[in-house]
């Protein structure tokens, strides 16, 4: 029997379910995505992506800086985002410049060394329970499972980036695609808190691991949980949902059934994004 999915997550209480899950969620994305990259054949490299002016290497060569800075960050507790503003629309492409030069099989042959250490270290920090805060790309401080889940709903959207274009269909990851909507949701919900607005409201999703998502705030900031109400403001599809909200498809009000004001709260994330 699986276990039960993690039931809630918050900027700074991080994620009920702790780093176990987190971890499985890494390790199952990363070796699927090894095994799809290990068949691959040679000319689809060289194949667009959904990131516009990208190709299918430059995103897994995108995959292995932020496999690294996660590393980095395991590893020393705290300095990824601190020494200078991180900006979602230019800071990738300045990453991308120091391995422009990477063959494939180079390329995938750091991706796979950097998954073995991220397991790893994931696995060292099993006990979360007395973890500081970390500074997240948004500036906002951060738990360290928190953390590393924007990590992995940013593998999450990136997989989908390859295997979209080239028609690949894989195998249904319920505690990943679980993990990446919470992160989604709480990220979405991260620029109306910047600009002083609580956004409180909750999303149906067909498709989805839970069939309701929540959002609210506490304590310990933005905090999104699987719910099990029968109804909802906002409804759609998991995977068209996290897609949207990142510019990736139809646009968002195409996508998200609901209030208006609603729908363009959330989609402040894609302009803020982009």
């Amino acid at each position: 029997m699986s276990a039960p999915l993690p039931v809630s997550l918050s900027e700074r209480a991080g994620l009920v379910g702790g780093a176990g899950a987190v971890r499985a969620a890494f390790v199952g994305r990363r070796g699927r995505l090894l095994d799809l990259l290990d068949a691959l054949p040679a000319a689809d490299w060289a194949q667009p992506s959904r990131c516009a002016g990208w190709t299918v290497h430059d995103v897994v060569r995108h995959l292995v800086d932020v496999a690294r800075l996660h590393v980095d960050q395991l590893g020393t507790g705290g300095t990824a985002f601190d020494a200078e503003a991180f900006h979602p629309a230019r800071s990738p492409a300045q990453w991308m410049v120091a391995s422009e030069r990477a063959t494939p099989a180079q390329t995938l042959d750091d991706l796979r060394e950097l998954t073995e250490v991220e397991a790893k270290l994931l696995a060292e920090r099993a006990d979360e329970s007395r973890a500081g805060l970390w500074r997240g790309p948004s500036r906002r401080p951060l738990h360290p499972t928190t953390f590393s889940l924007h990590l992995h709903w940013d593998a999450w959207l990136h997989e989908r980036d390859i295997t979209v274009p080239l028609g690949v269909r894989l195998p249904p990851d319920h505690l990943g695609t679980h993990l990446a909507v919470l992160y989604g949701l709480l990220l979405a919900a991260t620029p109306a808190r910047m600009a002083g607005v609580r956004l409180e409201t909750s999303v149906l999703l067909d498709g989805g691991p839970a069939e309701c998502y929540a959002i609210s705030h506490g304590a310990s900031g933005i905090v999104v949980s699987a719910d099990t109400a029968p109804e909802a403001p906002l409804r759609s599809r998991a995977d068209a949902l996290l897609d949207a909200l990142m510019g990736r498809g139809p646009a968002l009000h195409t996508v998200l059934e609901g209030p208006a004001e609603l729908v363009a709260t959330l989609d402040l994330l894609r302009k803020f994004a982009t």
